[in-house]
């Protein structure tokens, strides 16, 4: 007698049959899975290369941005250094009035050049691309660290500029020294400083009168020192922003 109970022919189709079904789910399964993943990954690379993308080209709009900023800057630093020049030249114009030999000059022209010497360059440089790109993390986005180092160099110079004005001393002596309505008659009667003429000032004075006060001011040894401390000064500044000059051209052509 067989102890072992034979199942029935369809019973053991029926098993076969769900054991195909469950492996088609499980395999289905998989599949669906498979997908789902490769659709992740697929759309997160395709996010990450879009990404990259904007970032490329937000990075080629402040490498723009920022050259043409620096190319407005180089204006400055041009006209800066041409204004510096004409004050450089009348400070050394009256070297010899307060090195005592004022009787050689022209009381008129010494005057002017005296208050000429305490004229400044007003206009600072532009620095709002390079800011907003600091304030917004977005400077990372120029990929070169030394590029972005030299930027973040250069800027700084750019942001102190205002504040390593020279010849505040002298400044402030001269225009205490010469009288206001002398400074005046030279805003009104003479050339801007900027110029080509600014040095042929048709300003007459009282030829004995300019004498007298110009002895004076030349007796004053705290404006003499204070014109030293300027013609010293000046040469520093000179210096100082002819550097800056050749920085910014060598940046614009690197961003560029």
């Amino acid at each position: 007698m067989n102890l072992v109970e034979e199942r029935p022919p369809t019973q053991r189709v029926q098993q076969t049959s769900r054991g195909r079904n469950v492996r088609r789910k499980i395999v289905r399964r998989l599949g669906e899975l498979t997908m789902i993943v490769v659709g992740v990954l697929v759309a997160l690379a395709v996010d990450a290369w879009w990404s990259g993308q904007l970032d490329r080209r937000l990075a080629d709009d402040y490498r723009q941005r920022l050259a043409d900023e620096l190319s407005g800057n180089l204006i400055i630093a041009n006209s800066a250094l041409r204004h510096t020049e004409r004050i450089s030249a009348a400070t050394d114009s009256i070297r010899s009035f307060f090195e005592g030999e004022g009787g050689s000059l022209a009381a008129d022209r010494t005057l002017v050049n005296l208050y000429n010497a305490t004229r400044r360059q007003v206009e600072g440089f532009v620095t709002s691309t390079f800011d907003e790109a600091t304030s917004t993390g977005n400077l990372r986005l120029i990929d070169d660290p030394v590029l972005r180092g030299e930027l973040s160099f250069l800027y700084n110079r750019l942001h102190r500029y205002t504040r390593d004005w020279y010849g505040s001393e002298y400044r402030a002596a001269a225009r205490r020294a010469i009288p206001i309505d002398v400074q005046l008659r030279i805003r009104s009667e003479c050339p801007p400083i900027t110029e080509d003429q600014w040095n042929g000032c048709p300003l007459r004075v009282d030829a004995d009168w300019a004498r007298t006060e110009l002895s004076t001011m030349a007796a004053d040894s705290e404006l003499r020192g204070a014109y030293r401390i300027q013609a010293h000064e000046l040469a520093i500044f000179v210096r100082d922003l002819v550097t800056v000059r050749d920085d910014i051209e060598e940046m614009i052509e690197r961003l560029r």
